[in-house]
């Protein structure tokens, strides 16, 4: 760390850096850094250092400011500096749902996940009345494809060295046109990384949600494929229906879709954003070089295998898929 970043943070926080204990804090797939800055134990903020940026367009700078606006919980913003690269950030605590789940069970987690679907309808609500002309691209037929044929180069190709046959290849690419179909409806403001690993636990009431810079427009059961079909965590098909009947009703509100036509929505995403997890973690070990993410290989494609085989019609890419699989993940 810089010494005009410790002069950064000393203004910030009105202390000294003598004062201070700084501790580097684990990472996410990202390049992105954080420290856990702490005053006598009494008080902490979190700084994010990432490469130089203009505040003015940064997309975590307007997206926690628009978050804010619709009364999100995120972090709150003390400072920046964009020519350094760093924000100072209130701080969450250490605890992601998906480490909630694993230390009380999901049964008495099972109320974050209730306070997250309030927390992502305030966000998909707002797509009605408010404009972000900035947004890339949106998250829709052809991205959806894109993302697939990520997981085919980053996994198939690159992670596991399979030589794709030329009938394998068009059998992969007719089964996520048909995947990717299901991304053509109205959009709505999608966080993105709706999961467990991006939630935060607060308190027994309150959750902090992260990670929010790559919001973009899509299908309105995007956010919710991400929590509920999570690949840190396998939640049971009970509560993954009793949490559906929670969010449908807010889903009615501002959507004019049938129970039957939301449910089968969501199995359809529910697919490619575990197809599209695999594909990521393929390149993070891969690319990056990060370790760590291969061991949610095999539990991210028994889900998606499991809504495959559900939905129907899908019979040659699940067996297709079965085949390159396996003994592989």
């Amino acid at each position: 760390m810089t010494n005009d970043i410790l002069l950064f943070i000393e203004k910030i926080t009105g202390h000294s850096k003598n004062h201070l204990e700084i501790q580097k804090l684990a990472g996410d797939a990202s390049d992105r850094k954080f420290y856990r800055v702490q005053f006598k134990k009494t008080k902490s903020w979190v700084l994010l250092e990432t490469d130089p940026f203009d505040p003015k367009t940064d997309p975590f700078m307007i997206m926690q400011m628009f978050f804010k606006s619709l009364k999100i919980c995120v972090p709150e913003m003390y400072g920046a500096d964009g020519k350094l690269g760093v924000c100072l950030l209130e701080d969450l605590g250490s605890t992601h749902l998906d480490q909630a789940v694993q230390n009380l069970g999901e049964k008495k987690a099972s109320r974050f996940y209730f306070l997250a679907i309030d927390e992502l309808f305030k966000l998909q609500s707002a797509s009605e009345n408010k404009a972000l002309d900035f947004l890339p691209e949106k998250l829709d037929e052809k991205k959806a494809f894109q993302e697939l044929m990520f997981m085919k180069e980053h996994l198939l190709e690159g992670h596991l060295h399979i030589k794709l046959k030329p009938q394998e290849q068009r059998l992969l690419e007719e089964g996520f046109q048909k995947i990717a179909s299901y991304f053509k409806t109205h959009p709505v403001y999608c966080h993105r990384d709706y999961h467990s690993k991006n939630i935060m636990i607060r308190n027994e009431d309150q959750i902090g949600i992260v990670d929010f810079q790559d919001t973009r427009l899509g299908p309105i059961t995007y956010d919710l494929s991400s929590l509920l079909r999570d690949s840190y965590v396998q939640l049971s098909d009970p509560l993954v229906e009793e949490l559906l009947k929670y969010a449908f009703p807010k889903i009615q509100k501002f959507q004019n879709i049938t129970w039957e036509d939301f449910r089968l929505h969501f199995d359809w995403v529910s697919i490619q954003r575990n197809l599209k997890a695999m594909g990521s973690f393929g390149y993070i070990t891969t690319i990056k070089k990060k370790p760590g993410y291969t061991q949610y290989l095999k539990p991210t494609w028994k889900s998606a295998q499991k809504r495959l085989q559900k939905v129907g019609g899908m019979e040659t890419l699940l067996q297709t898929l079965e085949t390159l699989f396996e003994d592989r993940l």
